[in-house]
């Protein structure tokens, strides 16, 4: 070995040995075992690593999105400056490539983060969508002008009132002069009983009861017997052209946003 670093003082060796056995005396001062073990890390490691992978610090921001990756900040820092200098067609190139690694990163994040909480938790789901296509949430509040943004009465009262201004040039509307104004020369359509014991007998049992709390195996059950009644109410609806008040209910259950549920009165809730 000291033969061949003094033919070669910028070679690096490698010995595979025992070094136990085959070095019997103290390895200290200029011997050769200090020389490769001491010189073998600067030498032959950290140039190589230099240069084949050289050290890159790229800078991440709390504001990214999720599916940010270094690549594509990157890309994005490259890109930017070839068009800083004027390079068009080196600019356009990376611009393409930024745009496939980010739609191949939206692709991963959805499949790895996303993609499962379509059944397990689909609030959560939508969130996560909402975010991947830059999704804001619409503002449900209509401020107009000198008015409480709370007080929703004069705010519909001043809306309805800007509509009405628009069509003040035109005539008011002759509700005898329309072909379907009640009531009409023909008959109108009966409701057939059969037709409702059909319809009847496909109610779901296992589904939930409405406002009025009648259980749906009794309605299913009992098919034939309510059928005429509710034909002629249907077909006395048809007729005078109201609906019964009990048929505008329904029983709505707040989807709870928070989980678990809180108390009503301090939960945030929303509407399926």
């Amino acid at each position: 070995m000291d033969q061949i670093l003094g033919q070669h003082p910028d070679a690096a060796l490698l010995a595979n040995t025992n070094f136990k056995q085959a070095v019997k005396t103290p390895t200290r001062e200029n011997r050769i075992l200090d020389k490769i073990v001491t010189n073998f890390s600067g030498f032959y490691d950290q140039p190589l690593i230099d240069r084949f992978l050289p050290t890159k610090t790229v800078r991440m921001h709390y504001r990214d999105k999720k599916w940010i990756t270094p690549v594509i900040k990157s890309l994005i820092k490259e890109r930017q400056a070839a068009f800083s200098g004027g390079n068009k067609e080196l600019t356009r190139k990376l611009a393409n490539c930024v745009k496939k690694e980010i739609r191949k990163a939206k692709h991963d994040y959805y499949n790895d983060r996303v993609k499962k909480h379509k059944k397990e938790n689909p609030a959560e789901w939508y969130k996560q969508i909402k975010i991947m296509t830059n999704m804001k949430n619409a503002n449900s509040y209509k401020t107009v002008p000198g008015v409480d943004r709370d007080d929703t009465a004069v705010i519909a009262n001043r809306i309805n009132d800007f509509f009405k201004s628009v069509a003040e040039d035109v005539p008011t509307m002759d509700a005898t002069n329309l072909p379907a104004y009640l009531p009409d020369p023909s008959p109108p359509l009966r409701i057939q009983p059969w037709d409702v014991y059909q319809q009847l007998k496909k109610v779901k049992v296992g589904k939930a009861v409405g406002p009025d709390m009648i259980p749906s195996r009794i309605i299913k059950e009992f098919a034939c017997e309510l059928s005429i009644p509710l034909a002629h109410i249907f077909s006395t609806s048809l007729a005078e052209g109201v609906v019964p008040k009990m048929w505008k209910r329904a029983v709505v259950v707040p989807v709870p946003s928070l989980k678990p549920p809180l108390h009503v009165s301090t939960s945030s809730v929303q509407s399926p």
